[in-house]
């Protein structure tokens, strides 16, 4: 019974915390996308798409947002498919960083900044 207890506990702490997870990642996404739009409202939607990794950023980080926001009704195939997605926008992620951060970036591509990215 003690056990039971304890597993059913740790079960609940758990899934608050991939709650919490859940919620920040949506913020996080929610903060990108708003980046993404208001780039894309100053430089016109015709320019901001014209620059392949902007359309890209955008594709990825609103499909993100869309399936962080459905993901609890997902069930099967659709499931693992959007789990599938959050390998795909952990990539995403790792690319930006090293190819675009102007933190990081310049710290394995020592031409970064300088007109060649």
């Amino acid at each position: 019974e003690a056990v039971a207890k304890t597993h059913a506990h740790m079960a609940h702490v758990h899934h608050e915390r991939e709650h919490l997870c859940a919620q920040g990642s949506m913020g996080i996404l929610s903060i990108l996308l708003l980046e993404n739009l208001a780039a894309m409202w100053a430089q016109g939607p015709k320019k901001f798409f014209k620059k392949t990794a902007q359309g890209v950023d955008f594709f990825i980080v609103s499909t993100s947002l869309y399936l962080e926001i459905i993901f609890e009704t997902l069930t099967g195939s659709q499931r693992v498919i959007a789990e599938w997605w959050r390998f795909v926008r952990i990539v995403h992620g790792a690319y930006e960083t090293f190819f675009h951060s102007p933190i990081v970036a310049p710290l394995f591509n020592p031409s970064f900044g300088h007109g060649h990215h």
